[in-house]
């Protein structure tokens, strides 16, 4: 067999570091969601304990007064 000339072999890696930059933050959702905070942490505890614990699962019948589902 022959040995393999220099064209043919496998090049040396280059081995350049590349930092990648962080992510660009979306100014608008997080001033969404600050004031989503904000406004969850003013609700009174008092209040929080009147909220339903079902809203997902039932909220065709909050919304239209349908029959509750089984769950």
């Amino acid at each position: 067999m022959k040995a393999q000339s220099s064209q043919n072999s496998i090049p040396k890696t280059d081995r350049t570091q590349i930092t990648p930059s962080p992510p660009q933050t979306n100014q608008s959702l997080l001033n969404l969601l600050n004031d989503f905070e904000q406004f969850a942490e003013s609700i009174p505890p008092e209040e929080l304990i009147n909220l339903h614990t079902d809203s997902a699962e039932q909220h065709d019948q909050y919304l239209y007064q349908t029959p509750k589902k089984l769950t």
